[in-house]
């Protein structure tokens, strides 16, 4: 064999197995997630949409960690599973997470808290038992997975392959609220070292977008085929807030007019096919029902950066992570919707 054969099965074998390839593909898929949420009732209703895109994910074993200290209300991100376990027939794996910021912790000391050890305990044991890699995904606060890394660092280096964080700005000119959240936290894991897949939620400052951004709009109306399903009247019953047992609500006719014309932000729904392998499968199907031939219009780029209080970023220092980048943000946000449709068909026929 030659020495040009020989480099170029190299170069080969090394973009297939790469943790940082370029391309999001079924190689790098993990079967065990940690997904870590601020699912929360009020404020924006994206949360939802993201849980539905986890739901759809075949052959994955998830566990959710609830973000924050209204998870266990009515209205909070446990009833929301909850209520979403009894149209699909599933159980849903989900732990509580903590209830104060890093800050909090730090100052009055992290082993004086009872909780703070066995929600810790319960994320190390999920990374532990699982029998190969497990991939972690924030899309809310870093405050419980940095607290874990902190207690046991060569674990996550060894068990842990890649971190998915949705969060910040890519300019680094605006503390966005999943960096607020808990500043101290996301810092932690961002200059880790780790293996970081960084998707910013915005460009340049609250509600921009662009090249390096994962946020879009879409009207509800271009997501749902059924109206009458009992999918849709969960997203209602979230919708309306409203307040008889979701089992009535099922049974009862409401009208979902006001819900299809409302306007939704999104940053996270879409992207999550890449953990199943499903993202170039939805590609497929687009460009077969479309008579299209799209290419995947995102990638992830390698860039050297490190994190700084107040959502500022330089990229003249630090460790090397992966970002985001979109290389068609047109074809980005039309695909990004017929994913989130299908992954909605999906969990419908569930």
């Amino acid at each position: 064999m030659n020495k040009f054969i020989k480099l170029l099965m190299v170069v080969i074998l090394t973009s297939v197995i790469s943790p940082f390839s370029l391309y999001p593909s079924s190689v790098f898929a993990d079967n065990k997630i940690i997904y870590s949420t601020d699912l929360f009732n009020d404020g924006d209703f994206d949360d939802y949409f993201d849980l539905i895109a986890l739901k759809s994910l075949e052959g994955i074993d998830s566990t959710i960690i609830l973000d924050g200290n209204e998870q266990i209300t009515t209205r909070g991100g446990a009833s929301a599973i909850e209520n979403l376990d009894i149209i699909t027939g599933e159980t849903t794996k989900y732990t509580l997470g903590l209830n104060e910021n890093s800050y909090f912790y730090k100052d009055r000391g992290w082993k004086s808290h009872s909780f703070l050890q066995r929600n810790i305990q319960n994320i190390i044991s999920e990374i532990q038992q699982a029998p190969e890699k497990t991939t972690i995904v924030t899309v809310g606060s870093l405050r419980d997975i940095s607290a874990a890394y902190n207690r046991e660092p060569n674990l996550f280096r060894e068990k842990v392959s890649k971190i998915y964080i949705f969060a910040g700005d890519y300019k680094g000119t605006y503390k966005e609220h999943n960096v607020e959240l808990d500043e101290l936290a996301y810092l932690n894991v961002m200059n880790s070292g780790l293996s970081i897949f960084w998707i910013p939620c915005f460009e340049e400052g609250l509600w921009t977008y662009g090249d390096n951004s994962s946020y879009f709009t879409v009207k509800h109306s271009e997501l749902f085929t059924n109206s009458e399903s009992p999918l849709f009247k969960w997203f209602l019953y979230r919708f309306i807030k409203e307040t008889i047992p979701f089992e009535s609500f099922l049974n009862n006719e409401y009208n979902g007019t006001l819900f299809l014309e409302d306007m939704r932000n999104l940053w996270v729904a879409p992207l999550l096919s890449i953990l199943d392998g499903g993202w170039d499968s939805y590609i497929d199907k687009y460009n077969l029902e479309n008579n299209t031939a799209l290419s995947s219009p995102i990638t992830f780029e390698p860039v050297t950066a490190k994190f700084l209080k107040e959502g500022k970023v330089d990229y003249t220092q630090g460790n090397k992570i992966m970002k985001l980048k979109i290389v068609d943000r047109d074809e980005y946000v039309s695909l990004s919707k017929y994913i989130i449709k299908e992954m909605i068909k999906r969990v419908e026929g569930m």
